[in-house]
């Protein structure tokens, strides 16, 4: 599809090049268009672009603006006369400079229980880069990956951090081992070592009621972030050789 047309009383939006993705009964609609466009989108609150509730508030930056729009699949029956009212926004996203591939923004009607958690995190300097699903992915200026999950089929809301470890004078076996020793002192939250040589840290909690979990998530954030940065000085100095595997346990035991 080389373009859709949003209709609206206020004026037309002109969606070049668009991305569809079909859900079921429902579309995904991702696009970019240029600052003014997104100006007037947000003036005129077309998409719910300001009623919505939104982390962070606002939009950094300036230039061009990829916009994800939300809406029932019958609405683009007739791609040049698309109905906005019947779409939502749900992300508003801009390049972030130097990054060719790396976006950050907003995140429009987020699940309600991670509003606390996204709070905590960009209050950190965590930056959103991405919404799918039941997904919310961030980062941060050291490489730090965030990504929030909720699983409703099972109940469980989830935060995962992801730092990548350079070796050089340690095994990968040695630090998993160190993480091994150390994971049983941990009341929230376990450490462990992906395939890309990246340290995680996660944890979990059940979905009770959407103001319990809320609240619960935030501080599961906060602590995870602390038990990141406990575990991050040994890590690394034992996969950079800096250290032996005792000198890692001790500082971590200690």
């Amino acid at each position: 599809m080389k373009e859709l047309i949003f209709a609206h009383p206020a004026g037309e939006i002109r969606a070049p090049e668009p991305t569809v993705t079909v859900e079921d009964s429902w579309v995904r609609v991702q696009f970019e268009i240029d600052e003014p466009t997104w100006d007037f989108i947000y003036l005129n609150d077309l998409f719910q672009t300001k009623s919505r509730s939104r982390l962070p508030d606002e939009l950094d930056g300036s230039g061009r603006v990829r916009i994800t729009l939300v809406g029932p699949r019958v609405a683009l029956n007739d791609p040049m006369r698309a109905p906005a009212d019947l779409f939502e926004i749900s992300e508003a996203m801009r390049r972030f400079p130097g990054e060719e591939e790396a976006w950050q923004g907003i995140i429009f009607g987020a699940a309600p229980i991670w509003n606390k958690a996204l709070d905590e995190l960009v209050g950190l300097g965590f930056r959103v880069t991405g919404e799918v699903e039941d997904e919310v992915f961030l980062v941060d200026e050291f490489g730090t990956e965030a990504h929030l999950n909720t699983f409703q089929d099972n109940q469980i809301s989830s935060l995962v951090l992801a730092h990548p470890i350079h070796f050089e004078g340690a095994s990968r076996d040695e630090v998993v081992r160190l993480l091994n020793e150390t994971n049983a002192q941990f009341v929230l939250g376990t450490s462990s070592l992906d395939n890309k040589g990246c340290l995680l840290v996660r944890g979990s909690l059940p979905i009770l009621d959407a103001s319990t979990t809320r609240n619960m998530l935030g501080g599961l954030a906060l602590s995870l972030i602390g038990l990141l940065q406990e575990l991050l000085p040994p890590v690394e100095d034992l996969a950079s050789g800096k250290i032996t595997f005792e000198d890692a346990v001790s500082k971590l035991v200690s």
